[in-house]
Parts: structure tokens; sequence; C-alpha cells
């Protein structure tokens, strides 16, 4: 507090000391009424913590084995061309597996012929119940509301339902609008939500990130690696391959090579190889990723002009090798 001054006289003395005082009380209001909103602030800007998935995974009746889908010398063709020949593969119980290769290499027709059970080469334990997604919707009622398409073969409660949906960006009373009035993105996500409370216990997914956006696309992710169940899935996207993926069925010259690790160790493994194998592999690589930019080209947001540029320029390294 300010000293008085020596020559005020006891009534300006008392004065001067009420007006410190009171200049002191508004001084101390104005740094509560500040730390009040700060505090107010710091609550509203807390991120939400993201709901946890409590699926009953015992509901979809689990298979039990190490392998539950495994080819030995699988053979096929359309006409003449040639799409496997004498090729194997394992998919493992609970494991994320990308198939992963060029285009028409056969990664599409590998899912539908272990869907559709359409090759004796192709063994699926008796226990495995599939939930395939693919781009045609055909899961869906239009005229009926989300939560009325994920709910209709659900095994799990509508809370578990709910939970997965805002996983997905889809919240509140987005839940109640029909999938008809839906863009192509939020069916993608409605289709996955349909699947993770389904008594699917293995997942196909052809393609899963078309139409999604970035945010989508993270989303996605988060929920499959939570995922108890084993999933078998095809995309584009190096990225998602990458975050989702602990195994690789690669497949090249109409066999499949498995490969334990994400993309990045992967194409880690591949830089220690001979320099004729690595050039083929960086050949490989490179047309899958004009590929992935091709499919980017349509996706909603999407900087065509940077992504045309990037497409010409691997077109030119390609053409340089």
């Amino acid at each position: 507090m300010r000293k008085t001054p020596k020559r005020m006289g006891n009534s300006e003395a008392r004065l001067h000391k009420r007006e410190t005082t009171q200049k002191q009380e508004k001084i101390h209001n104005k740094v509560n009424s500040l730390k009040t909103r700060l505090e107010k602030l710091e609550v509203k800007e807390k991120p939400k913590e993201i709901p946890k998935i409590k699926l009953d995974f015992s509901l979809t009746n689990p298979p039990e084995n190490k392998v539950v889908i495994s080819a030995d010398r699988l053979s096929f063709s359309y006409g003449d061309r040639k799409i496997f020949d004498k090729a194997g593969f394992k998919v493992l119980n609970g494991s994320k597996t990308a198939l992963w290769g060029e285009n028409g290499t056969g990664k599409s027709t590998l899912l539908n012929l272990i869907c559709q059970k359409a090759d004796r080469s192709i063994y699926v334990v008796p226990k495995v119940k599939i939930g395939y997604f693919h781009q045609d919707f055909e899961n869906l009622d239009y005229e009926k509301s989300v939560l009325e398409n994920v709910m209709k073969d659900s095994v799990q409660n509508q809370t578990v339902a709910r939970t997965i949906l805002a996983r997905l960006l889809i919240r509140n009373d987005d839940v109640n609008k029909k999938v008809g009035c839906l863009s192509g993105g939020e069916r993608v996500k409605v289709s996955f939500a349909k699947l993770f409370v389904s008594d699917a216990n293995v997942l196909l997914l052809d393609e899963p990130t078309n139409y999604l956006d970035m945010s989508s696309m993270e989303a996605l992710e988060s929920v499959l690696c939570e995922y108890e169940g084993t999933v078998l899935f095809v995309s584009h996207d190096s990225a998602f391959v990458n975050a989702v993926a602990d195994r690789l069925l690669v497949i090249e010259n109409h066999t499949i090579t498995e490969f334990e690790g994400n993309l990045e160790d992967y194409r880690q493994k591949m830089n220690e190889t001979p320099k004729k194998v690595k050039d083929e592999t960086e050949r490989i690589l490179i047309r899958m990723k004009m590929a992935e930019i091709a499919a980017k080209l349509s996706a909603p947001g999407a900087d065509k002009e940077a992504l045309e540029e990037e497409y010409m320029r691997l077109a030119a390294m390609l053409g340089n090798m």
C-alpha cells in the first residue's frame, strides 16, 4: 500500500487510504474475474476423451485356430489371363493383413474367392463368419435411419453401436438421418459400423478408404486397430496400410508372399535386397503410388493440381528406370 503523504491532514489521510483500498479491491476483483474466465476457457478447450468401444467379441463365437484362412497351390485365371499360379498363403487369427500389389494382380479377386469359397484350394475354418465390405453398399437400406441400419443384424447393444458411430464421426442426431440422405463417405462409415456390430469375426475390406476425407480415414484406422477380430483388406493408400497392417500378403508374378510387419518394414527390407530385385521392387512401388494418387484424385477436397503434378513426376521416374 502506498504511504500517506506527510503534509496531508487526518481527514485527507483517511480519504486517501479509502481510495487506495478501493483501487486495490477493484484490481483484486479484476484478477479473480480473469482467473475465472481462464478456468472456464480451459474447461471448454480441454479435448474430449475418445469413447472406448466396449464390444463383447465373444458374441461372434470367434475361432480359436491360429490360422483362420489359408490356401495351398491356388491357381485362378480369367479366360487366358492368369491371376494366380500355385499360390499359397495364411491369414493368422487376430491379424490385420493387407493385400499389397500392383493394379490387376488379383487383390480384390482374392477377397471374392475367399468370401464366396469359390475355390477348393482355399480353406476357411468352420467358425469363421465373414463380414465383407465393398463399394456397392448393398448391405444398407436407404429408407431406414443410420441407427436402424446398424442395429438390424447387430449382436451388440445399442450403446456399443452408438459408440462406434461416434468414433466414426457420426454423432448425436445424425444417427437418425436416413441413409439415402448421406454422402458416399458417410455411407462407407455406416457400412463399417454395421459390420463391426454384426456376428462377423473376420472382416474382408475392399478399398475401405474410398470416399473418406482425412479425419474420417484416421477415425477408421483407430477403430480397426482396436478391433479384436481378423481383418484382411485392400487399400491403395500406403499411409493407411502402414497404420493398420501388421502383416502383408504381397502379390507378384501370380504368387503370394507373406511378410511379417507393416509397409514401412517391407520397404526397408526391400532396400537390403540385391540391386536387380531392388530395382524391380522400386518400379512396382512407383506404379502402386501412381495408382494411389489416381484414386485420391476422386476424393472430396482433393488438391488435384498437386496430385497431378506428383503423378507426372512419378511417371517420369518410371520412364527413366
